[in-house]
């Protein structure tokens, strides 16, 4: 499964690019998935991949017009904030066994 979160407006003190703009975290069941999902149906760089040898915490952030076309795309759930939540709570127990 493909997933985001609700996107969100960066805040945050960080790259130029993200500063004031809405952005979300993309994460997929397997790192293979998410990077096959990434690159071939958003066009992202294989090396914004983040975390990659943390598997519960492997993403991309996602903003501008990645993040448009993420959001049409139906290959991949959005999550509120609670399940959001969740799912990140299931993904590091699973690494944790």
């Amino acid at each position: 499964m493909i997933f985001y979160h609700i996107p969100i407006k960066n805040i945050w003190e960080g790259p130029r690019c993200f500063k004031n703009k809405k952005f979300t975290h993309l994460m997929a069941d397997t790192k293979e998935e998410l990077i096959n999902f990434a690159v071939v149906d958003l066009g992202l760089k294989i090396n914004w991949l983040q975390h990659e040898n943390m598997p519960s915490l492997t993403h991309f952030d996602v903003t501008g017009i990645f993040l448009q076309k993420l959001l049409k795309n139906k290959k991949a759930i959005q999550l509120n904030g609670p399940e959001w939540t969740k799912k990140l709570k299931e993904r590091k127990l699973a690494e944790s066994e």
